[in-house]
């Protein structure tokens, strides 16, 4: 009896998860693959979604979802209209590679890694708007060095 208990404790527990995986979608606009390895080795999987825009946004996730979570696609659809927008996975997380430890350093290569890439396609101006922990990296990134002509910070950990 303690274990069905324990079992219907877990799946409640899980309602909230499965709920927001079926709420993942793709962008509407056509997105391009961008092929980008952050500096440690790690594969990131990197989507552009072309505007008419020299001016590019890179959109940061908030930890456990991924780039395909409904507000990040929101977001990035409605960017589209005026830049070109860069949707990425961080480690660990959707399609890319290696795994997301505790901390900040890996997100930060990783979005680091996004930029830069971002930089050499020849984007003039680059901004990020970043969710929670894609806020956080970005942070980061720019204290350590990283030109990013603009931030858009949503609900940053302190």
């Amino acid at each position: 009896m303690q274990n069905k208990v324990s079992l219907i404790q877990n799946a409640a527990a899980l309602l909230p998860a499965l709920k927001e995986i079926r709420r993942r979608r793709s962008p509407e606009g056509i997105g391009y693959s961008v092929p980008v390895r952050s500096s440690d080795g790690v594969r990131l999987n990197c989507v552009m979604i072309s505007g008419e825009s020299r001016k590019a946004v890179v959109v940061a996730h908030p930890a456990v979802v991924g780039s395909r979570y409904a507000q990040v696609v929101s977001l990035a659809d409605e960017l589209s209209s005026s830049y070109s927008v860069f949707l990425f996975d961080f480690r660990g997380h959707g399609r890319s590679s290696g795994r997301c430890k505790p901390g900040f350093s890996g997100p930060t290569l990783d979005l680091e890694a996004v930029v830069t890439r971002a930089r050499g396609l020849g984007f003039e101006s680059i901004g990020v708007a970043g969710f929670s922990m894609g806020a956080g990296a970005a942070f980061l990134a720019a204290a350590g060095g990283l030109r990013i002509d603009a931030l858009a910070s949503i609900g940053c950990p302190p």
